[in-house]
């Protein structure tokens, strides 16, 4: 669902008083666009060793969540940078929580 005129202009507001760049900071000439899409970040943990009768087993890396970021990308390099919504406060402050689960429950 793409971002309404009221949302984009928070996230820009949000970005200015971060101090985020306004031109990119890889090729010091795009100006960053925002798509109208999120990112998650797949985060793991790694594995845990448990005792057995037969010895030691060990497992691999368990997902442990995502981490849902914002998407900025260069229109000159292409530099993508991800900030994190929950981090930045957007997550709540626009709602998206809500957003994503009125998409998935179709």
């Amino acid at each position: 669902m793409p971002f309404t005129t009221d949302e984009r202009k928070k996230i820009s507001e949000m970005l200015w008083e971060k101090g985020v760049p306004e031109k990119c900071p890889l090729c010091g000439r795009g100006k960053f666009r925002l798509p109208d899409s999120i990112a998650f970040i797949h985060v793991f943990e790694p594995g845990k060793t448990i005792e057995t009768l037969g010895g030691q087993v060990e497992f691999g890396w368990f997902p442990a969540g995502s981490m849902p970021c914002l998407i900025l990308i260069c229109n000159n390099c292409g530099n993508t940078i991800l900030l994190n919504l929950k981090v930045t406060g957007l997550w709540e402050e626009l709602g998206l929580e809500k957003v994503l689960e009125r998409e998935t429950v179709k």
